[in-house]
């Protein structure tokens, strides 16, 4: 009998069809049977789902995630021309843009109702003629509603960041219009309502998730 072969079997045409045994030093079928499932086994998958279960072991995060909320499903509608538009592109008084307003909840803090938890971001991305023209972002960063409680930033639709084009062709920063809204955190009262009808009663002590 050869070495290496378990038993002989003999074929349709007489000749003889060995199966050998798996090396010593590597594991068997037979050793990994009953910890895999057979079809993982006995196809191709096998290294592909092992990679797959170590590499979401690995990357897996012990808290929450940040929480986006988009608070108002249909558009609050204002100039195209106005404030907080690409600054390269030009539109007459009578063109209207389509926005909305999503908030990014601090991955530690809970919504609530009265106050934006610092590390928060509210989004506005502002659609003109159903195309998106510009993003923009507020990010808290102290609980102090001052003037350097937020970071403001402005992408246009192909995500470049126009921030300091608007800040040079307007002559103005982001915080000159929002300071009259210093006693709402410098938010407008278009983003307080919208917020305000997206979370749940005051008698629900539910969070948002």
């Amino acid at each position: 009998m050869q070495l290496g072969v378990s038993r002989v079997e003999a074929g349709v045409d007489g000749r003889a069809l060995y199966r050998k045994r798996p090396p010593k030093e590597t594991l068997g079928w037979k050793s990994r049977r009953g910890r895999y499932p057979e079809w993982m086994l006995r196809t191709k998958t096998f290294p592909i789902v092992f990679v797959i279960l170590v590499t979401a072991c690995a990357t897996r995060t012990d808290g929450p995630g940040p929480r986006t909320l988009r608070l108002n499903q249909k558009p609050y509608a204002s100039a195209a021309a106005g404030l907080c538009r690409d600054p390269t592109r030009e539109y007459g008084p009578h063109v209207y843009a389509e926005e909305y307003f999503s908030i990014v909840a601090a991955s530690d803090q809970p919504l609530v109702r009265d106050a934006i938890a610092v590390g928060s971001m509210i989004i506005k991305e502002k659609y003109v003629g159903g195309h998106l023209e510009v993003t923009t972002t507020m990010t808290k960063l102290d609980a102090r509603q001052e003037d350097t409680s937020w970071q403001y930033s402005m992408n246009n639709a192909k995500g470049q960041n126009i921030t300091n084009t608007w800040r040079t062709q307007t002559g103005m920063e982001c915080v000159d219009c929002h300071r009259k809204y210093q006693g709402r955190d410098y938010l407008s009262p278009v983003f307080w309502s919208y917020y305000q009808a997206a979370l749940p009663p005051r008698d629900d002590t539910r969070k948002i998730k």
